[in-house]
């Protein structure tokens, strides 16, 4: 499986309004991609970049998807004091040495926010519309401590009133019926930041 840089979205003043519009947790991490083929398992971040050396505790999915061959979309995480910190999870991702890794994985492990299906046991999904892509999705990963699925909320206003509350970096409201363009952006994912 050949990476892809990632469906972006386009930053927005405003929530859209409308019933096929959901709105999700802006994790201030770091975006990443999950190939397995079959035997493999590779992390990649949105510059193309290897980062599965960095991970070694999400790199084994057989405990968390039931899936033969998968590519997934999503945000890794470190939580401190219960909030995301970029400044840690910057620091497990700028790790090159092993034996560093080793410690920073159990001193710190990482959580992958995961919120998007690309590929499913040999079929690409990406032209399929998001709200197929999530139901597929949560048929296939069993949630854990450091593996969640990014949970849709229909009031976008309430939950960036809450993200402004705890002081996190915002929302990405995405609309149910997007396909997914590989290195694409446009206004069918808006972020609003704070």
């Amino acid at each position: 499986l050949k990476p892809v840089k990632p469906f972006e979205p386009v930053r927005a003043d405003r929530i859209p309004a409308g019933e096929n519009w959901i709105a999700q947790v802006k994790w201030d991490g770091v975006r990443m991609l999950t190939y397995c083929d079959g035997t493999e398992t590779r992390l990649v971040n949105r510059r193309l970049h290897d980062r599965t050396r960095q991970y070694p505790e999400l790199a084994k999915p057989g405990a968390w998807c039931a899936a033969s061959s998968f590519v997934l979309d999503g945000e890794v995480i470190a939580l401190r004091g219960g909030k995301p910190s970029f400044y840690r999870i910057m620091t497990r991702d700028n790790l090159r040495n092993e034996a560093a890794i080793r410690q920073a994985a159990g001193r710190e492990p990482a959580t992958y926010m995961i919120f998007d299906l690309l590929y499913l046991n040999g079929e690409w999904l990406t032209s399929r519309p998001l709200r197929e892509r999530q139901e597929r999705l949560a048929d296939i990963v069993r949630p854990r401590d450091n593996v969640q699925l990014v949970n849709n909320v229909a009031d976008g206003e309430r939950l960036l009133a809450v993200m402004k509350q705890f002081g996190m970096e915002g929302i990405v409201c995405k609309d149910l019926s997007s396909t997914y363009v590989p290195g694409g952006e446009d206004g069918r994912w808006r972020k609003v930041k704070l």
